[in-house]
Protein backbone atom coordinates (compact mmCIF):
# COMPACT_ATOMS: atom_id res chain seq x y z
CA UNK A 1 0.00 0.00 0.00
CA UNK A 2 1.68 3.13 -1.22
CA UNK A 3 1.29 6.92 0.55
CA UNK A 4 -1.53 8.84 0.61
CA UNK A 5 -1.20 12.03 -2.20
CA UNK A 6 -0.93 15.08 0.28
CA UNK A 7 -2.88 18.09 -1.28
CA UNK A 8 0.08 20.85 -2.48
CA UNK A 9 -0.24 23.03 0.76
CA UNK A 10 0.56 20.12 3.02
CA UNK A 11 2.12 20.92 6.44
CA UNK A 12 4.49 19.44 8.67
CA UNK A 13 1.91 17.98 10.68
CA UNK A 14 0.54 16.76 7.35
CA UNK A 15 3.16 14.78 6.23
CA UNK A 16 3.89 13.56 9.72
CA UNK A 17 0.22 12.17 9.43
CA UNK A 18 0.90 10.74 6.03
CA UNK A 19 4.00 8.56 7.61
CA UNK A 20 1.94 7.25 10.42
CA UNK A 21 -0.53 6.03 8.32
CA UNK A 22 2.03 4.51 5.75
CA UNK A 23 3.37 2.38 9.13
CA UNK A 24 0.09 1.79 10.90
CA UNK A 25 -1.95 0.35 6.94
CA UNK A 26 1.38 -0.96 6.13
CA UNK A 27 1.24 -3.36 9.40
CA UNK A 28 5.13 -2.37 9.93
CA UNK A 29 6.93 -3.67 12.90
CA UNK A 30 10.49 -3.39 14.94
CA UNK A 31 13.11 -4.18 12.47
CA UNK A 32 10.80 -3.44 8.94
CA UNK A 33 12.13 -0.42 6.21
CA UNK A 34 10.68 2.57 5.60
CA UNK A 35 11.51 4.20 1.94
CA UNK A 36 13.91 6.68 1.65
CA UNK A 37 13.70 10.18 2.20
CA UNK A 38 13.23 11.23 -1.90
CA UNK A 39 10.85 8.38 -2.52
CA UNK A 40 8.69 9.75 0.29
CA UNK A 41 9.19 13.20 -1.03
CA UNK A 42 7.86 12.39 -4.61
CA UNK A 43 5.22 9.85 -3.42
CA UNK A 44 3.63 12.89 -0.86
CA UNK A 45 5.01 15.01 -3.33
CA UNK A 46 6.48 18.00 -0.80
CA UNK A 47 10.02 18.94 -0.28
CA UNK A 48 12.60 16.44 0.82
CA UNK A 49 13.20 19.41 3.71
CA UNK A 50 9.55 18.62 5.06
CA UNK A 51 10.26 14.70 4.33
CA UNK A 52 13.26 15.01 6.29
CA UNK A 53 11.18 17.34 9.58
CA UNK A 54 8.89 14.71 9.45
CA UNK A 55 10.79 11.96 9.91
CA UNK A 56 12.93 13.62 13.05
CA UNK A 57 9.25 13.82 14.65
CA UNK A 58 9.85 9.75 14.51
CA UNK A 59 13.28 9.44 15.74
CA UNK A 60 12.79 12.19 18.60
CA UNK A 61 9.56 10.02 19.96
CA UNK A 62 12.32 6.85 19.07
CA UNK A 63 9.94 4.98 16.83
CA UNK A 64 12.13 5.20 14.11
CA UNK A 65 16.50 4.90 13.63
CA UNK A 66 18.92 5.16 10.39
CA UNK A 67 20.87 2.18 10.18
CA UNK A 68 23.95 2.34 7.77
CA UNK A 69 23.45 0.80 3.91
CA UNK A 70 19.13 0.22 5.42
CA UNK A 71 17.98 3.82 5.91
CA UNK A 72 15.41 4.32 8.31
CA UNK A 73 13.78 1.72 9.98
CA UNK A 74 11.49 0.66 12.61
CA UNK A 75 12.71 0.54 16.07
CA UNK A 76 9.50 0.34 18.15
CA UNK A 77 5.69 1.50 17.62
CA UNK A 78 5.59 2.80 20.83
CA UNK A 79 6.91 6.16 21.78
CA UNK A 80 10.33 5.78 24.40
CA UNK A 81 9.35 8.70 26.23
CA UNK A 82 6.10 10.10 25.34
CA UNK A 83 6.21 12.55 27.83
CA UNK A 84 9.28 13.98 27.15
CA UNK A 85 8.40 17.15 25.27
CA UNK A 86 5.82 18.18 28.27
CA UNK A 87 8.71 18.40 30.69
CA UNK A 88 9.78 21.97 30.78
CA UNK A 89 5.71 22.83 31.37
CA UNK A 90 5.53 20.29 34.19
CA UNK A 91 8.92 21.30 36.13
CA UNK A 92 7.69 25.26 35.81
CA UNK A 93 4.35 23.83 37.64
CA UNK A 94 5.98 21.70 40.16
CA UNK A 95 3.60 23.13 43.29
CA UNK A 96 0.34 22.44 41.62
CA UNK A 97 1.41 18.95 39.89
CA UNK A 98 3.46 17.07 42.75
CA UNK A 99 0.19 16.09 44.11
CA UNK A 100 -1.48 14.71 41.31
CA UNK A 101 1.98 12.79 40.54
CA UNK A 102 1.86 11.35 43.77
CA UNK A 103 -1.51 9.48 43.10
CA UNK A 104 -0.76 8.22 39.67
CA UNK A 105 2.68 6.69 40.52
CA UNK A 106 0.71 5.07 44.03
CA UNK A 107 -2.14 4.02 41.32
CA UNK A 108 -0.01 2.64 38.96
CA UNK A 109 2.55 0.47 40.96
CA UNK A 110 0.14 -0.93 43.34
CA UNK A 111 -2.30 -1.39 40.11
CA UNK A 112 0.70 -3.09 38.52
CA UNK A 113 1.61 -5.40 41.58
CA UNK A 114 -0.16 -8.70 39.75
CA UNK A 115 0.89 -8.06 36.04
CA UNK A 116 4.21 -7.80 37.76
CA UNK A 117 4.21 -10.89 39.90
CA UNK A 118 3.20 -12.83 36.62
CA UNK A 119 5.96 -11.25 34.18
CA UNK A 120 8.56 -10.60 36.08
CA UNK A 121 11.59 -12.96 35.31
CA UNK A 122 14.53 -14.51 36.70
CA UNK A 123 16.41 -11.42 35.46
CA UNK A 124 14.40 -8.67 36.91
CA UNK A 125 14.46 -10.96 40.28
CA UNK A 126 17.96 -10.03 40.15
CA UNK A 127 18.11 -6.90 39.48
CA UNK A 128 15.64 -5.96 42.11
CA UNK A 129 17.59 -7.66 45.02
CA UNK A 130 21.00 -6.14 43.44
CA UNK A 131 19.41 -2.83 43.99
CA UNK A 132 18.43 -3.63 47.75
CA UNK A 133 21.77 -4.92 48.60
CA UNK A 134 23.51 -2.02 47.36
CA UNK A 135 20.99 0.14 49.21
CA UNK A 136 22.36 -1.34 52.70
CA UNK A 137 25.51 0.01 52.60
CA UNK A 138 25.22 3.52 50.77
CA UNK A 139 25.26 5.87 52.73
CA UNK A 140 24.95 9.44 50.69
CA UNK A 141 21.17 10.28 50.52
CA UNK A 142 21.16 11.64 47.19
CA UNK A 143 22.49 8.18 45.39
CA UNK A 144 20.14 6.24 48.42
CA UNK A 145 17.13 8.70 46.21
CA UNK A 146 18.63 7.46 42.46
CA UNK A 147 18.93 3.96 44.11
CA UNK A 148 15.17 4.28 45.39
CA UNK A 149 14.17 5.44 41.66
CA UNK A 150 15.85 2.87 40.09
CA UNK A 151 13.98 0.12 42.29
CA UNK A 152 10.67 1.83 41.24
CA UNK A 153 11.90 1.73 37.42
CA UNK A 154 12.72 -1.69 37.52
CA UNK A 155 9.98 -3.05 39.37
CA UNK A 156 7.66 -1.40 36.75
CA UNK A 157 9.43 -2.62 33.91
CA UNK A 158 9.18 -6.36 35.26
CA UNK A 159 5.83 -5.96 33.55
CA UNK A 160 6.94 -6.16 30.34
CA UNK A 161 3.91 -4.24 29.43
CA UNK A 162 4.74 -0.82 26.76
CA UNK A 163 2.24 1.68 27.67
CA UNK A 164 3.54 0.88 31.36
CA UNK A 165 7.15 1.24 30.72
CA UNK A 166 6.60 4.36 28.59
CA UNK A 167 5.13 6.00 32.19
CA UNK A 168 8.26 5.34 33.58
CA UNK A 169 9.87 8.58 32.66
CA UNK A 170 7.41 10.54 33.85
CA UNK A 171 6.31 8.84 37.12
CA UNK A 172 9.81 7.66 38.67
CA UNK A 173 12.72 9.59 36.77
CA UNK A 174 10.84 12.59 36.29
CA UNK A 175 9.48 12.65 39.50
CA UNK A 176 12.54 11.79 41.37
CA UNK A 177 15.17 13.82 39.21
CA UNK A 178 13.20 17.07 39.03
CA UNK A 179 11.08 17.25 42.19
CA UNK A 180 12.56 14.89 44.86
CA UNK A 181 15.85 16.49 45.43
CA UNK A 182 14.54 20.18 45.42
CA UNK A 183 11.35 19.81 47.14
CA UNK A 184 10.58 22.02 50.03
CA UNK A 185 8.22 19.46 51.39
CA UNK A 186 10.13 18.27 53.36
CA UNK A 187 7.43 16.90 55.68
CA UNK A 188 7.29 14.20 52.78
CA UNK A 189 10.71 13.29 52.16
CA UNK A 190 12.85 14.59 54.86
CA UNK A 191 15.92 12.23 55.49
CA UNK A 192 16.17 8.56 54.43
CA UNK A 193 14.64 6.35 55.98
CA UNK A 194 15.79 2.40 57.15
CA UNK A 195 12.37 1.22 56.43
CA UNK A 196 12.06 1.98 52.90
CA UNK A 197 14.64 -0.04 52.05
CA UNK A 198 13.38 -3.05 54.39
CA UNK A 199 9.82 -2.24 52.76
CA UNK A 200 11.72 -2.58 49.34
CA UNK A 201 13.22 -6.25 50.73
CA UNK A 202 9.66 -7.40 51.80
CA UNK A 203 8.45 -6.52 48.16
CA UNK A 204 11.15 -8.78 46.38
CA UNK A 205 10.25 -11.20 48.55
CA UNK A 206 6.66 -11.30 47.84
CA UNK A 207 7.78 -11.11 44.49
CA UNK A 208 10.06 -14.08 44.65
CA UNK A 209 7.07 -15.82 46.37
CA UNK A 210 5.20 -15.00 43.19
CA UNK A 211 2.41 -13.68 45.65
CA UNK A 212 0.56 -11.36 44.03
CA UNK A 213 -1.90 -10.54 47.12
CA UNK A 214 1.38 -10.00 49.10
CA UNK A 215 3.06 -7.70 47.09
CA UNK A 216 0.46 -5.86 45.95
CA UNK A 217 -0.27 -5.10 50.20
CA UNK A 218 3.28 -4.50 50.18
CA UNK A 219 2.97 -2.40 47.77
CA UNK A 220 0.35 -0.19 49.52
CA UNK A 221 1.88 -0.24 52.75
CA UNK A 222 5.37 1.17 50.95
CA UNK A 223 3.91 4.22 48.59
CA UNK A 224 1.07 4.81 51.48
CA UNK A 225 2.74 8.38 51.34
CA UNK A 226 2.11 9.32 48.11
CA UNK A 227 -1.53 9.10 48.78
CA UNK A 228 -1.31 10.76 52.33
CA UNK A 229 0.70 13.65 50.84
CA UNK A 230 -1.79 13.95 47.72
CA UNK A 231 -4.86 14.18 50.10
CA UNK A 232 -3.27 16.87 52.72
CA UNK A 233 -2.17 19.03 49.56
CA UNK A 234 -5.74 18.64 48.57
CA UNK A 235 -7.16 19.92 51.87
CA UNK A 236 -8.14 15.99 52.94
CA UNK A 237 -8.29 15.14 56.43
Amino acid sequence: MGLPQLKIHSTLESAIEAIQTYITQNKLGKGDPLPPENTLSAELGISRNIVREAMQHFRTLGIIVSKQRIGPTIARLMPKDPYENYMPFMAAEADRLLPSLSEARYALEVGSAVLIVLKATVEDLQILDNICQTMKTEMDYRQMIRLDGEFHKSLLNATHNPIICGMVPLLVNFFNEKFRPQTEHKDFFGPFPQRIIDEHQAIVKALQDRNPEGMRLNLESHLKDYLAFSQKASGGD
